[in-house]
């Protein structure tokens, strides 16, 4: 009889939590689900993350989690749930940084790191309100300085011929290195160059070549034609083509 009565006891406390839950779900009361911590959310969501999102858009990974691993250095963000972390606590981070002498321009790209967690992290649903917004510092230093044509001249005229010519068309057609190392005869058309991708979904684009780059293309590909090669010659225009 004890055993029944057990039994029937453990059958009332299942029902009865049963009933809770459909009660809750019909006046909309749900159960919150935990919230990580920093450390927690670094573990679980962030290495599938970087390994495979990151990458399938050409950006560094390594960037992310450096940002990551000192951001987790202080203890007062390390153990907070998402949702505790305030903008008290974001700046008591930022007074630790400019303390061990960082310029506003390192601790701006550990801030951007936070506002991108935080993204995320809303983002997969592991925190039900809104995280606080993560501000960048003022007065971060820009490293923007423009070459006079007397100072393009007197660089030209020492480069070698590699560099000059790969630096005369990063110049005059503004593309980002990687995307001149990319180049092959197939992107000139018709007195163009075309970006077919690149770091942004942007890069895609049809660039006119100015004379000069005009010039020193054709050279490159009238040298090609009289070295006489044996077996098909290389195919980018800039790094791997014979001079």
């Amino acid at each position: 009889m004890g055993v029944r009565r057990e039994a029937a006891r453990r059958r009332q406390q299942i029902e009865a939590a049963h009933k809770t839950g459909l009660a809750k779900g019909e006046v909309g009361i749900r159960d919150r689900k935990p919230v990580p911590t920093l450390t927690e959310f670094r573990q679980t969501g962030l290495p599938a993350f970087c390994r495979v999102h990151l990458q399938s858009q050409g950006e560094d990974a390594q960037v992310l989690t450096n940002g990551v691993d000192r951001l987790l250095d202080y203890d007062a963000l390390a153990g907070e749930k998402l949702d505790s972390i305030n903008s008290d606590k974001i700046s008591g981070y930022v007074a630790k940084r400019q303390r061990r002498g960082l310029q506003t321009s390192s601790i701006n790209r550990e801030l951007q790191v936070l506002r991108r967690m935080f993204h995320l992290a809303q983002e997969w649903g592991k925190v039900e309100k809104v995280l606080p917004k993560v501000t960048m510092l003022p007065g971060e230093r820009h490293r923007e300085r423009v070459l006079s044509f007397e100072e393009e001249e007197q660089y030209l005229a020492k480069a070698k011929p590699l560099v000059r010519d790969v630096d005369t068309i990063l110049l005059d057609c503004g593309l980002r290195p990687e995307e001149c190392f990319r180049l092959r005869w197939e992107n000139i058309k018709d007195g163009n160059l075309e970006i077919h991708f690149g770091k942004s979904g942007a890069a895609r684009r049809r660039i006119p070549m100015t004379p000069r780059v005009s010039a020193l293309l054709e050279m490159r590909k009238r040298r090609r034609l009289a070295n006489g090669f044996s077996r098909p010659p290389p195919r980018a225009v800039t790094l791997n083509l014979p001079a």
